[in-house]
């Protein structure tokens, strides 16, 4: 994962890069199996990301905790599940002719059938049919949460929508 995320950044024009630990615990240490990842990342990149996953003193360039106990943890929630509800709404929309931007992947065409809605305090969000589902939804969720990214850089000010250049692609991680 490291390496994908290194040539990401050199690839693209990176602008905001969010990542959502997972609670999953590294089994000889029993430290978060991301933490050290994360930490890294941030090192290395908060000089270069305009916009913070995690903005403001103490924040993280790429720390995006979707936890609910975890600071800003429901603000970050209820901005997912919004970003949720207006992709269903595109894509419904798509099937009546309006355009949806999708390079046609095979793999997040499946995980977005796969995706089923899922209720919470603000609307509706996105979730596999069941806990137990072998049905994948994860590039779905990382589509959301890659147009929620590019909502969150436009709306800071501080990068500007603008065309690719020829050589360096324009992106967002999550």
């Amino acid at each position: 994962m490291d390496a994908a995320v290194r040539r990401a950044m050199g690839d693209y024009r990176v602008v905001w890069f969010g990542v959502d630990p997972s609670p999953s615990r590294d089994d000889s240490t029993e430290a978060l199996y991301w933490g050290e990842a994360i930490e890294g990342w941030h090192r290395d990149f908060r000089r270069v990301l305009p916009v913070w996953a995690t903005p403001g003193a103490g924040g993280s360039a790429v720390l995006f905790d979707m936890r609910m106990s975890a600071s800003g943890g429901v603000r970050r929630n209820q901005a997912f599940t919004d970003m949720a509800m207006r992709t269903a709404l595109d894509i419904d929309s798509a099937e009546e002719g309006t355009p949806f931007p999708h390079d046609g992947h095979p793999a997040l065409r499946v995980h977005v059938h796969n995706a089923r809605r899922r209720p919470n305090q603000w609307g509706y969000s996105l979730g596999k049919a069941s806990r137990d589902s072998d049905r994948l939804v994860d590039l779905a969720v990382c589509m959301v949460g890659a147009r929620l990214g590019a909502k969150i850089a436009l709306d800071s000010g501080k990068v500007a929508a603008t065309r690719p250049r020829r050589r360096r692609k324009v992106g967002v991680l999550r």
